[in-house]
């Protein structure tokens, strides 16, 4: 981050409360109950204020330096041996390790917990692009992946990941603002969908950190006479086939939204399930191209993901 070159002070004042500020005072909780808790992190430990814990905690604290393959199956393993390792990566740098979340955390079913940070359409370099992990990461067998939408979400999937020892979980850390709200589920086991205002005719799934956008899509469509029902899906790699059933009982249109690449996400899982049935879909999200130092803006102008242009398409569909 940008620092003051005479004296080394960064430039970046501390904002507050956030997500990782949530998690610091997670973790310090979890430790002083005496549970095994470690934070795992390959170079990155600024991004999630890890440096705090890891004075606090010196032997609860690991940096691999910039590797994160090791993270992966180091972690695991000691999931496997029955502590409770935590780790952390930036999501443009985290498909280095697509192989151990594959041969070793997935296919051994190590309970490890992994938080993804900065997984978002990013106006940055095209060698920091952070929204390809969901895709990828969402195509691999026995992975929980989770994209809370607030604090409360957040907090609650941290309890379910870290009391239940039968599989990976991985949490795309919201990005888009710290939200407060409240919420029902405690047990994440089983994809289970949240219904956050019924309607009809229209239906818009916006997961995770794009959760705000949903809102401000289903407020304009109102103001246009559209009564649509919102939903926060959670879940970014298991549907909740029931769920999405019922919702064709009466909506035509299915909105999906998400910050990420859409081919092969959480979108276009929903189209495919949805294919046999009498319903359109629309999914909101990048294209599978490389963006160098685009502007967000612009971006969300090309993909069609500002609410204004998604309310737009979904209206045009439902004609």
């Amino acid at each position: 981050m940008p620092f003051d070159l005479e004296t080394g002070q960064s430039k970046v004042t501390d904002s507050g409360k956030s997500y990782s500020s949530i998690m610091l005072d997670y973790m310090d909780k979890k430790v002083s109950e005496g549970l095994p808790l470690v934070a795992i992190n390959a170079a990155i430990p600024g991004i999630f204020g890890l440096k705090q814990f890891a004075a606090k905690y010196p032997d609860r604290y690991i940096d691999a330096g910039i590797a994160e393959q090791f993270t992966i199956t180091f972690g695991g393993a000691m999931a496997a041996a029955g502590a409770r390792p935590i780790i952390f990566h930036n999501s443009t740098f985290v498909q280095r390790a697509y192989d151990q979340f594959w041969h070793d955390l997935a296919i051994n079913e190590e309970p490890a917990i992994v938080i993804v940070k900065g997984g978002v359409i990013s106006g940055s370099d095209e060698t920091h692009q952070g929204s390809s992990a969901m895709t990828w990461i969402s195509n691999i067998p026995n992975i929980k992946y989770l994209a809370p939408t607030s604090e409360e979400e957040f907090i609650s999937i941290l309890d379910w990941a870290l009391d239940q020892h039968e599989e990976p979980v991985v949490i795309q850390m919201p990005e888009h603002g710290l939200e407060s709200r409240p919420t029902v589920l405690t047990d994440f086991s089983t994809s289970s969908y949240q219904m956050t205002k019924a309607g009809e005719k229209v239906a818009i799934l916006a997961l995770g950190g794009l959760y705000s956008h949903g809102e401000k899509v289903a407020k304009i469509l109102a103001e246009n006479g559209v009564n649509p029902t919102l939903v926060n899906p959670i879940f970014i790699n298991d549907l909740d086939q029931a769920f999405l059933e019922n919702l064709v009982e009466n909506h035509q249109v299915i909105a999906t939204i998400e910050d990420g690449i859409l081919d092969g996400g959480f979108g276009q899982k929903v189209a495919s399930f949805l294919g046999k049935y009498d319903v359109k879909v629309l999914n909101f999200g990048a294209k599978r191209e490389f963006n160098d130092s685009v502007p967000v803006a612009e971006l969300y102008d090309r993909y069609h993901l500002t609410p204004e242009l998604m309310v737009a398409d979904i209206l045009s569909l439902s004609k």
